[in-house]
C-alpha cells in the first residue's frame, strides 16, 4: 500500500485503513524525509520517485509529525516511532498505530 502519502484526503484514506483493521490490528507507515539535513539536502529518492505523476503535485515525501497528526485523527493510536539514520542523516520515520 505505497499510496497513502498521494491520497487527496489522507485523513479520511487513513480512517478506511482503520476499518479494515480488526481491534488491537497494526498499521505500520514508513516515510523517506524530504531532506537528510539540516542543510536541507534533498534526499536522493526525490530523484527517482519524482518523474511520477502524483508525486510533486501531492507532496512527495511527508513529514513523520504530520503523519503522527493525522493518525489519531483517523481513529489510531500512535504505539511509537523510530527514525531510520545513515550516520548523521535523517532518511525518513517508521510510525506504528494501533486500532482501538
Amino acid at each position: 500500500m505505497n499510496s497513502l502519502h498521494c491520497a487527496r484526503d489522507r485523513v479520511r484514506s487513513l480512517a478506511h485503513v482503520r476499518e479494515m483493521l480488526r481491534p488491537g490490528g497494526c498499521v505500520a507507515v514508513c516515510e523517506g524525509a524530504a531532506t537528510t539535513d539540516a542543510a536541507g539536502l534533498p534526499h536522493v529518492l526525490d530523484a527517482v520517485f519524482g518523474q511520477f505523476r502524483g508525486w510533486w503535485d501531492r507532496d512527495g515525501f511527508r513529514d513523520a509529525d504530520d503523519w503522527a497528526a493525522d493518525l489519531p485523527a483517523a481513529g489510531l493510536t500512535v504505539e511509537d516511532r523510530a527514525d531510520v539514520t545513515a550516520g548523521p542523516r535523517v532518511l525518513g520515520s517508521l510510525l506504528w498505530a494501533t486500532r482501538s
